[in-house]
């Protein structure tokens, strides 16, 4: 359906995200089915793109939308934990922590190379949002596999988790595997259920770190705000408004919730 890998030429992309800072866009999202391949076909990569915007900072901060671990790779992996320019963000899909269910699914990664990836991230920028996906219930997962996802992400660096139970597309390898080895759908729930409420920990966990901390917040309609972190922050009455970009000073309220404010004109 996708056809064969084409990216933008890298030269129009950075000309776009300047362009786009210059008429004050405050963030740019680089997004792409194979992300981490861009520019591939071309000889290209999306590190030389990164390092282009190093070397001459736009003024737009740029995130990165999801990158497939097993094509990140440790050069893109270190530019982001060490940028001035790329977020402080990576969401890696893992989709499950049991090797035995990674192979099923042909994703080519195992949970020690995840755990090692991440690892490296961590250590080089203990700030950065480490995200991942994770799916319940993928044919034939057993119980002891299940166990595997859940125990590998309670012990990794990771600030948040997007959980998704598994549902079959006709036509597919796993839609197959369904047919002969469906996990029941109560079975399904649960699982889903039990990774929501740890991605609910992890997060809490996350924004704690961010309390009394500086951060670069850009204004969200209804008085909030995502920090370069991807964390939404509360604003107080008189904040800048939508789509304004500036300096702040974090606190964490009672309730939990990050409050921003605002500590002067932001300058790049």
């Amino acid at each position: 359906l996708r056809g064969p890998e084409r990216s933008a030429p890298t030269e129009k992309v950075e000309e776009a995200i300047r362009a786009l800072g210059e008429a004050a866009v405050p963030e740019v999202v680089l997004c792409g089915i194979h992300l981490a391949g861009f520019g591939r076909e071309r000889g290209e990569s999306l590190v030389s793109l990164l390092a282009a915007l190093e070397a001459r900072p736009p003024a737009c901060r740029v995130r990165l939308s999801s990158v497939e671990p097993m094509e990140a790779g440790e050069a893109l992996l270190d530019l982001v934990a060490g940028s001035r320019v790329v977020a402080p963000h990576l969401h890696l899909p893992l989709q499950s922590g049991s090797d035995a269910v990674l192979r099923r699914m042909r994703r080519g990664m195992t949970a020690a190379r995840f755990r090692a990836l991440l690892s490296r991230v961590a250590r080089a920028n203990p700030r950065v949002h480490l995200a991942t996906d994770v799916l319940a219930g993928f044919p034939g997962e057993t119980e002891a596999e299940f166990e595997e996802t859940a125990a590998l992400l309670r012990d990794l660096p990771l600030a948040s988790l997007h959980v998704f139970p598994f549902s079959p597309r006709s036509g597919t390898a796993a839609a197959r595997l369904a047919e002969a080895s469906a996990v029941p759908r109560g079975i399904v729930a649960r699982r889903a259920r039990l990774l929501r409420d740890l991605d609910g920990r992890l997060r809490r966990r996350y924004v704690r770190t961010h309390d009394g901390q500086p951060a670069d917040v850009v204004a969200l309609r209804g008085g909030a705000g995502l920090t370069e972190t991807y964390v939404e922050v509360a604003l107080p009455p008189g904040a800048p408004g939508p789509g304004s970009r500036f300096p702040a000073r974090l606190s964490l309220r009672p309730d939990g919730v990050l409050e921003a404010r605002p500590a002067g004109p932001f300058s790049c």
